[in-house]
């Protein structure tokens, strides 16, 4: 009866630090996949601001801010911060060229 339940308290620490192993390895891949997404997002933002693309960039830049972890994404934040300013600089500077001076009052103050 000893041996038996030795057994079963040994199979049961077994599977709680399989489960644990499979839970931080989950929570690895997660952090891992959200890094991705967030260095892709700010790439493609900035591929919309060096295509002059103004609007679309500071709307992606917005993403990439809003999706990226404060710890793990703090280079990115940096990043997409500082050429977030610079897409909403040029964006307020082409609204004014049309004419929308309220727009692009608006934009600068984003």
């Amino acid at each position: 009866m000893k041996n038996k339940l030795l057994t079963f308290a040994c199979a049961l620490l077994t599977l709680s630090l399989t489960a644990q192993d499979a839970a931080e390895a989950t929570t690895a891949e997660t952090a891992a996949e959200t890094a991705v997404t967030t260095a892709s997002k700010y790439n493609e933002a900035l591929a919309e601001l060096k295509a002059k693309n103004y609007a679309g960039a500071s709307s992606l830049f917005d993403e990439t801010l809003a999706m990226a972890d404060s710890t793990e994404d703090a280079d990115i934040i940096k990043l997409a911060s500082s050429n977030s300013a610079i897409s909403k600089y040029y964006l307020g500077n082409a609204q004014l060229k049309e004419g929308k001076m309220d727009e692009a009052m608006a934009t600068y103050e984003m």
